[in-house]
């Protein structure tokens, strides 16, 4: 139980943690999506130890966007295979990456925003601290 709060506190499902630790033991690659999941969560533990901007979702995308080796994980998990025109992997991995900022930073959502043309996102939510 333990391992499943931490796993989806990071946007990971239990067996997404359970393939992330076999491919290290195994000394293969990760899979995209959890290799990205990771480093934004150290990323931002690292750049938000005391507090955090309101617009903190838009930058932590922005990081995204302009981190080589962050795009590259972003891109390759967004990758669809069944050439998706609709864009929902990227629609969920967006979601999913909010979401796990919420538990990372112990935040409450707030008001949305609009993001100018040529980010990754083109909107988010506002976060607050939680007031628990």
């Amino acid at each position: 139980m333990d391992v499943e709060k931490r796993a989806q506190s990071l946007g990971m499902s239990f067996t997404d943690v359970v393939v992330d630790a076999l491919s290290a033991a195994l000394g293969v690659r990760r899979p995209a999506r959890t290799a990205l999941l990771s480093a934004v969560a150290l990323w931002v533990a690292a750049e938000y130890p005391a507090g955090f901007p309101p617009d903190v979702t838009r930058l932590v995308f922005l990081h995204i966007r302009d981190n080589p080796a962050l795009r590259s994980l972003y891109d390759e998990a967004i990758k669809d295979d069944r050439k998706d025109p609709a864009g929902t992997r990227q629609a969920e991995l967006n979601q999913t990456i909010g979401k796990a900022l919420i538990h990372l930073l112990f935040a409450q959502p707030g008001a949305r925003a609009q993001c100018p043309p040529g980010e990754l996102i083109s909107s988010y939510t506002l976060l607050d601290p939680a007031l628990y």
